[in-house]
């Protein structure tokens, strides 16, 4: 599925992203998060509802989205922007991303960046979780996948090892204007 959960605007809204950042690359990163981190986050099944329903879902779940989902899926991309910013795969390259006028960081500046965002993240699901948790009932899709909240270990290490693995990808990704769901 490569409709995209948020726009690129609602990520690069964020103080950590340049207004200036191409959308096509914000577009790669949302989805790479979408499908490596919040649908291993959320399950399959509670994931594939929010997809499928979209705009359409009930009122419970609007309310998941709007106050945790939908900023978890922010520095889920932002992450995925680090990653994917740091090098770029070219013909038979692979070389840093520099552009004209900007200073590269350096390894341990890129290492700062991306533990303080993971900060952010972890936090997002933490809430996320203890939402979803107070409200179980409510969230009947994200139990079914899960099973008792007791089994539930660090969600956050195990969907950065799916993404770890998911970085590069055999397909281009076109992604178009009314395939975003929440602007």
């Amino acid at each position: 599925m490569d409709k995209l959960i948020i726009d690129p605007s609602r990520v690069k809204d964020n103080a950590f992203v340049d207004a200036n950042t191409p959308d096509r690359d914000v577009r790669t990163a949302i989805l790479m998060a979408q499908n490596a981190k919040l649908q291993p986050f959320l399950g399959v099944v509670m994931y594939k509802k929010i997809i499928t329903e979209g705009s359409d879902i009930n009122d419970d779940y609007k309310l998941l989205m709007n106050e945790y989902v939908l900023d978890l899926l922010v520095f889920y991309s932002i992450e995925s922007l680090v990653d994917l910013k740091f090098a770029s795969i070219g013909t038979a390259t692979i070389s840093k991303d520099e552009r004209e006028n900007q200073t590269s960081l350096a390894m341990s500046e890129v290492n700062k960046l991306q533990e303080i965002v993971k900060q952010y993240t972890s936090s997002y699901e933490n809430m996320a979780m203890n939402f979803m948790l107070e409200h179980a009932d409510k969230y009947p899709e994200h139990w079914e996948t899960f099973g008792n909240s007791s089994e539930i270990g660090s969600i956050h290490e195990q969907t950065e090892a799916i993404f770890n693995l998911s970085l590069v990808k055999d397909r281009q990704l076109t992604i178009r204007e009314h395939d975003v769901m929440y602007h």
